[in-house]
């Protein structure tokens, strides 16, 4: 359901998915705009594919990385498009209400 007018918003993190490649090639043949969301030391790496990036700080503490500026940044993105796309943003997701429903997914 994806075309020329949409964007992909990729969050991408230290370790990438061989998925990654796919769906940037999917990206490019529907011409998808792509912001994408990644940790600032990768950021030069995303510039590659990317209209758009959001470099985050990415703190590691020991083993484990806090992504909770990733996430912020996320839901801003998301806050700040629902506001000017109410519209938009109603009929996608009654659309997407409706694929639940049809396919009798849980919610």
């Amino acid at each position: 359901m994806m075309g020329p007018r949409d964007a992909l918003v990729l969050v991408t993190l230290e370790t990438r998915p061989k998925l990654l490649r796919s769906l940037l090639a999917y990206a490019r043949t529907s011409r998808l705009r792509i912001i994408t969301i990644t940790d600032h030391r990768y950021q030069a790496q995303a510039e590659r594919f990317s209209e758009t990036v959001l470099a985050c700080h990415v703190a590691s503490y020991g083993m484990l990385n806090t992504h909770a500026t990733v996430v912020s940044m996320l839901r801003l993105v998301a806050i700040a498009y629902v506001g000017k796309n109410p519209v938009a943003v109603k009929q996608r997701a009654e659309t997407l209400d409706a694929i639940v429903e049809e396919l009798d997914l849980p919610e």
